[in-house]
């Protein structure tokens, strides 16, 4: 055996564009010290992330992450009652981290003092801490690379169907039982966003948004006091966090006002869309109800079904509230880096405790935090929590033996169906939102994964097919909601297809071959 086989071996778990340092601490300096009081056994003892300017990738040991998805996948789907108690704590600490970030608006925190202003910051963060430290356990691990959660339920029902006779798609039948019987708050932004188009479709107000220009219609929204520009600016305000992630920016008002604009062009009253939209929804809890009796589907099949959809909905929620979370940080860091003579983007560099002890006195040095935007690997072990930049960080990555992730070609592709349904269409890869101008109607959409800013684009695709994978992956929630033909955990998808590739996406079996 030669030294560089006996290297452990590295995987890349996910991708994440537009990262930062702080985002990431919170989740890394919490999951190995602390999972353990929340019933969940604990085998990862090594990780890092490497950041090269604001893209990361998230590295685990493949031994380690194995045996650890193995272990939460199991104790989720063994003993559903605990998984769903987790899960709704987990929300429950979404919900306070939503509630106390927002009070970071309602407060001047200029006229702070740093010890005030810490602990301001200290209210939001134990909430942020929970929710996403604890929250990537069952949440994202045990149903990531692998998917273990997501093929157990598959299996599980592939063979009920089997032994009832029935020639129902499983994919279709799959897709519908896994999906939330609760609204996203995506799904519940464009359901107030079609009421307040109704508003409009039959007044005079209408025909301003059919004939004015958008950059003009923006500005009189902006300064009009009519109540229906003021209703449109609360709406902006309450949402426009959903396009945020992790470093911004927000949406701005003319997103919003260009999607009403196209309603009110519509030929269909609004009214009569969000009608439609809430009558699906009511459906699919009936069809859910009445396909469970139908197939005479086990009751401890039926409570693993509970589960998988709190899963799905917990996971959107957890997401949602990160990402309201990180907008509303936004002006506290901007006080702490006007106190530190620091920019924006130098404290999203720091970690979350770095910034308390900022606020004490003891700042990281801009040199350091200048390197780190460049290229740094923020490594954590039963040692402690350090981060590697420059020189030390390309030492580190020599040391890194990382495996092989997919062959680039392939010609038929393989993951798990999400949505049924089989389409052919041109490859647009599209991976952050200045990737959305290339997609037109009926294109297939490849992504690494999906995240609510590029839902503009996903609504135009004929298929969704995505890397990650699992029923939480945020490509596969929206693939429901929008009942689109999708395809998730299909490794290496999104290098190893091109823009312009022609495609067919076979969503009941999980394939995509190119044409």
């Amino acid at each position: 055996m030669n030294k560089k086989s006996r290297k452990p071996l590295w995987m890349n778990a996910a991708d994440i564009p537009d990262n930062t340092l702080f985002m990431m601490s919170v989740a890394m300096n919490f999951f190995m010290k602390h999972w353990s009081r929340y019933g969940m056994k604990v085998y990862e003892t090594r990780y890092f992330t490497l950041f090269r300017g604001t893209f990361a990738t998230m590295h685990y040991l493949r031994s380690e992450f194995d045996r650890q998805a193995d272990s939460l996948a199991g104790q989720i789907v063994g003993n559903h009652q605990w998984g769903i108690r987790l899960l709704r704590r987990i929300q429950a600490w979404s919900t306070q981290f939503m509630v106390r970030a927002k009070g970071i608006a309602k407060v001047k925190l200029e006229g702070l003092t740093n010890a005030q202003l810490l602990r301001l910051y200290r209210r939001v963060l134990r909430y942020h801490i929970l929710s996403h430290g604890v929250g990537f356990s069952i949440n994202w691990h045990a149903d990531a690379e692998g998917e273990r959660v997501t093929k157990s339920l598959w299996v599980e029902l592939e063979a009920h169907l089997k032994r009832a006779g029935s020639a129902r798609n499983p994919a279709a039948v799959f897709s519908l039982l896994t999906t939330p019987q609760r609204l996203s708050l995506v799904a519940q932004e464009e359901l107030d966003l079609l009421r307040l188009a109704a508003r409009m479709y039959s007044r005079p107000v209408r025909h301003r948004f059919t004939r004015t220009a958008l950059e003009p219609l923006t500005v009189w929204v902006e300064q009009s006091k009519y109540p229906i520009a003021r209703a449109i600016r609360r709406h902006h305000q309450h949402y426009c966090w959903l396009d945020y992630q992790y470093r911004g920016p927000a949406a701005p008002l003319s997103v919003y006002v260009a999607r009403l604009k196209e309603l009110c062009r519509g030929k269909q009253n609004p009214a009569a869309l969000r009608l439609k939209l809430m009558a699906e929804r009511r459906t699919t809890v009936r069809e859910q109800n009445r396909l469970a009796r139908e197939l005479k589907l086990p009751r401890t099949f039926i409570y693993k079904l509970t589960l998988a959809r709190e899963l799905v909905f917990t996971k959107a929620y957890r997401k949602e509230a990160l990402y309201h979370g990180m907008y509303c940080y936004e002006p506290f860091f901007q006080e702490v880096g006007r106190r530190l003579g620091l920019s924006l983007a130098q404290v999203w560099a720091m970690n979350w405790w770095e910034i308390e002890e900022a606020l004490r006195g003891n700042s990281p040095s801009i040199h350091e935090l200048n390197e780190r935007q460049q290229l740094a690997v923020a490594y954590v072990d039963k040692y402690g929590y350090r981060v590697y930049t420059g020189n030390s960080a390309e030492r580190f990555l020599r040391g890194v033996r990382f495996e092989r992730r997919y062959n680039v070609a392939a010609r038929e592709l393989r993951g798990t169906p999400a949505c049924p349904g089989v389409v052919r269409g041109t490859v647009r890869i599209v991976n952050v939102p200045s990737d959305m101008h290339k997609m037109r109607t009926g294109d297939i959409l490849v992504a690494h994964n999906t995240n609510p800013n590029l839902v503009p684009a996903m609504k135009k695709a004929a298929a969704l097919v995505c890397e990650a994978g699992g029923l939480t992956c945020h490509t596969a929630i929206v693939a429901r909601e929008l009942k689109t033909p999708c395809v998730v955990g299909v490794p290496g998808v999104d290098k190893i297809l091109k823009d312009g590739d022609r495609v067919e996406v076979d969503a009941d079996k999980g394939i995509i071959r190119k044409l």
